[in-house]
């Protein structure tokens, strides 16, 4: 049976659904959200009609929607027929899977998703993942969405078709494969990760210097202990200072009595000083 079902098994399959609804009682109505109800259902009319018009993507769309707000055989149905159209058949196989088993569906419903299922099934692809080098803090991840560790180095159920493998640390992608799977064939990627960088982290004095200084304080610091053998610069900066006062007030008293100020020299062999006198 070909899964290009006609428009009057999915106006049956509709009518099913609809039913559904219509089938809730009284009594156990009040205990279902209403407007959820609604809006499955408009979704699922909306995904039914624009699946008759081709529009296969903007469907599945609608119906995921719908399947998420109310799960039933019905919807699971529509909805891996607009997969299988736009080449999600892992996703379609998973759908059509527990129907067969759905007490509840209509025969005609499982049959049909069975026959579905039989012939979409050899159309699946297989891919195998392997990663050399360090996987510290690596994800994986197929057509964007991350794998989990047990899926890698083995053979998983894959959609045919063009299927990008990247490898990302840190939030920066480190290495990346491109794969073309058959429809029923099988294939492996392989990446190559490169070694983690090391971190080096600051010390608190490191990280007190940046803070307060950056570059220009650690190097007057350095410059300093290098000058002053290690120890600090004020006790040698007060010695130069009072030097310098020292000298100047000698100068001052030298150019005072050697100014003409004196009456006289004082006596060969009187030892006493000049005198200084001041105006007159």
């Amino acid at each position: 049976m070909s899964y290009r079902i006609n428009r009057v098994r999915v106006a049956m399959a509709a009518t099913v659904f609809l039913s559904l609804f219509s089938s809730v009682r009284p009594e156990r109505a009040g205990a279902q959200d209403a407007e959820t109800t609604a809006s499955a259902r408009a979704l699922f009319e909306e995904g039914v009609a624009l699946s008759d018009r081709g529009d296969w993507p903007t469907a599945a769309d609608r119906l995921r929607r719908s399947y998420a707000l109310r799960p039933s055989s019905v919807v699971a149905f529509n909805l891996a027929r607009a997969d299988i159209q736009i080449g999600r058949l892992v996703e379609a196989s998973e759908l059509l899977r527990p129907i067969g088993r759905d007490a509840a569906a209509q025969q005609r419903l499982r049959d049909a998703a069975s026959a579905l299922l039989t012939e979409i099934t050899p159309r699946i692809a297989r891919l195998r993942i392997e990663l050399r080098g360090d996987r510290s803090a690596v994800t994986i991840a197929l057509d964007g969405r991350a794998l989990p560790d047990a899926a890698i180095g083995v053979e998983r159920p894959t959609d045919p078709g063009e299927r990008v493998v990247t490898a990302t640390r840190d939030d920066v992608e480190i290495a990346s494969g491109r794969v073309t799977l058959a429809p029923g064939g099988s294939d492996s990627v392989t990446l190559e990760l490169p070694r983690r960088a090391a971190v080096r982290v600051a010390t608190p004095t490191e990280a007190a210097q940046t803070t307060t200084g950056g570059d220009d304080a650690r190097s007057s610091a350095r410059l300093t202990s290098e000058e002053g053998g290690g120890g600090s610069a004020l006790p040698w900066i007060l010695v130069g200072t009072g030097a310098a006062v020292a000298i100047a007030a000698t100068v001052i008293i030298i150019v005072v009595v050697g100014g003409g100020g004196a009456t006289a020299d004082p006596v060969p062999g009187n030892l006493q000083p000049g005198v200084i006198e001041f105006g007159g």
